[in-house]
C-alpha cells in the first residue's frame, strides 16, 4: 500500500484515500483533463485519415508492463465512469504508471482485467492544470 501511495504522490493522481478538502484542490487537475478528454472525443467529431504520418496531432503512448492496482468505479461530473489502474513497466526503468480507463472500458474492459497478469495499453497522453500527465487507454491487450 506504501508504494501505491507513493506512486500516487509522484503522478499527483487523486484517490478517495485523500481527505475531500483535498479532492477539491486537486478536481480542476485530473478531472478537468479528464472531462476534456471526453468531451473532445464525442460521437460526431471529424477525425484525420491516417497516412504515413497521420494528419491529426496526437501524443501516445503504449505501456507493456504487469497489473498492479485496479480501482472501483468512479464517476466524472457529467455521468462518464472512470477507473485507474496501475501497471509495473521495467523499461526503460522500472516505474508504476497510472493508467485511467474512461467509459465502458472501466466498467468492463479494465474491470475484468486480472492483478499480476501482463497487460499493454495504448493511451492518448493528456496534461492536467499541474502539469502532470495523465495516460487515458484507448486499447487494451491481455
Amino acid at each position: 500500500m506504501r508504494r501505491f501511495l507513493v506512486a500516487l504522490t509522484a503522478t499527483g493522481v487523486l484517490l478517495a484515500s485523500v481527505t475531500a478538502a483535498q479532492a477539491q484542490e486537486r478536481k480542476p487537475g485530473f478531472e478537468g483533463a479528464l472531462q476534456s478528454y471526453v468531451q473532445m472525443n464525442k460521437p460526431g467529431i471529424e477525425r484525420g485519415l491516417e497516412k504515413a504520418v497521420p494528419r491529426t496531432d496526437k501524443a501516445e503512448s503504449t505501456v507493456v508492463g504487469v497489473l498492479t492496482f485496479i480501482d472501483s468505479v468512479d464517476f466524472l461530473d457529467d455521468g462518464t465512469p472512470f477507473r485507474l489502474v496501475f501497471v509495473d513497466s521495467k523499461k526503460p526503468l522500472r516505474q508504476e504508471i497510472p493508467i485511467f480507463c474512461l467509459g465502458s472500458s472501466a466498467v468492463n474492459t479494465c474491470g475484468r482485467l486480472g492483478l499480476r497478469r501482463r497487460v499493454s495499453f495504448t493511451s492518448d497522453i493528456l496534461v492536467d492544470d499541474d502539469g502532470f500527465a495523465i495516460f487515458v487507454a484507448k486499447r487494451v491487450q491481455t
